[in-house]
């Protein structure tokens, strides 16, 4: 696998599939994760999804982790200030078209996996399927 490229990842992923209890369950959809680089290993990242109707979000900063594999962890903004997440790219498309998003149980959440793309339609269901994730 190529080295992982931080401003290639940067930008806005739909995620495609899930294991992620707040995504799955149907309440929440239309899910996006939208990343722009504030300085090398420190990620704006903004959570966007659509419930009942409206658009919401969620804020935080990602702090990039020594190591060979692309691990951050995320810091809430806001209300969420006191929360904190480490997640890693586990896997990813030489053109960064696809990724692998895997994130640790947190006081808040359970560990899990999404299968983000940069186009909702991105046709992953086979990746799916072997990752033991939903499609959304």
């Amino acid at each position: 696998m190529a080295a992982f490229d931080e401003q290639l990842f940067v930008g806005t992923w739909h995620i495609v599939a899930s294991n992620f209890p707040m995504w799955v369950a149907g309440g929440r959809t239309q899910p996006r994760f939208h990343y722009e680089q504030l300085e090398p290993g420190r990620l704006s990242d903004r959570v966007t999804y659509v419930r009942r109707g409206r658009e919401r979000q969620i804020l935080g900063i990602d702090t990039r982790l020594p190591g060979d594999v692309p691990t951050y962890r995320w810091r809430g903004a806001g209300a969420l200030r006191l929360l904190r997440s480490d997640w890693q790219v586990s896997q990813w498309d030489p053109g960064y078209e696809w990724a692998v998003i895997t994130f640790a149980k947190s006081l808040v959440t359970p560990a899990g996996m999404d299968l983000i793309a940069r186009s909702p339609g991105n046709e992953l269901e086979k990746q799916s399927r072997e990752l033991g994730l939903k499609m959304l």
